[in-house]
């Protein structure tokens, strides 16, 4: 039996009858089932980044700051305006969820103060009495404070009270001339026109209120009685 000759350059011939391949042989041959060649270099799909975490949205965060600075403005539109933001940021869960909540507290406590003194000052509104604004028979109380200067304020007329309202008006010529000497005279003048009687006032003492000391004609006035003694008027 011979031996293959060598094939072309040296190769040994195949002893199958196939001729070599014209391509030659590949540069790294895998053998029939082994394993896949693994990539050389960084890692493959589903490497993890690092932190382990996701990272906080930065438009949640701007958000978040922006409803803070709107809240420490303390007035009623920039709050409103920072508790919708606040309220946002919380739902979405965009981060910032610290400043969200902190911006929601600043807003609550400058929106209860903001409420408490419009309350207050609408009470106070519908409760002090001035000379423009007096009418006969309402029940004040008078505090005349550290100055000469009395304040009114409405009081419930069931209920014992400082002083009444009897007179309202404006002054005349004459009355301005009466107001230097025995201003309490005006009123009486004022209340006895109708065929009133003062002795049926339920006070002692007769008191006129304007808003200058130097009142000149035209200006308005008011005419309260009470008791000398600061003992309360009787209920009516």
């Amino acid at each position: 039996m011979s031996t293959p000759t060598d094939g072309p350059e040296g190769q040994p011939a195949n002893p199958y009858g196939q001729p070599p391949s014209p391509y030659g042989q590949p540069a790294n041959p895998q053998p029939y089932g082994g394993p896949p060649a693994q990539p050389t270099g960084g890692g493959g799909y589903g490497a993890s980044f690092p932190g382990g975490g996701p990272v906080e949205q930065p438009q949640g965060k701007g958000l978040a700051i922006a409803a803070l600075v709107l809240a420490i403005i303390a007035c009623v539109i920039p709050n409103l305006i920072s508790l919708v933001l606040a309220i946002v940021v919380l739902v979405k869960k965009k981060g910032g969820k610290g400043l969200a909540i902190a911006a929601i507290i600043i807003d609550l406590i400058v929106l209860a103060i903001w409420v408490a003194l419009f309350a207050g000052g609408v009470w106070l509104f519908n409760n002090i009495i001035t000379v423009d604004n007096a009418e006969v028979g309402q029940c004040v109380t008078t505090d005349t404070g550290d100055s000469d200067e009395v304040g009114l304020m409405k009081q419930d007329c069931a209920e014992p009270h400082e002083a009444e309202v009897f007179v309202v008006g404006d002054l005349t010529a004459e009355e301005v001339t009466t107001y230097g000497t025995d201003p309490g005279q005006i009123c009486v003048t004022r209340y006895t026109e109708d065929g009133k009687d003062v002795n049926d006032l339920p006070g002692d003492y007769v008191n006129i209120l304007t808003t200058d000391l130097s009142p000149e004609e035209g200006e308005s006035f008011v005419c309260i009685v009470e008791n000398q003694d600061g003992s309360k008027l009787p209920a009516k």
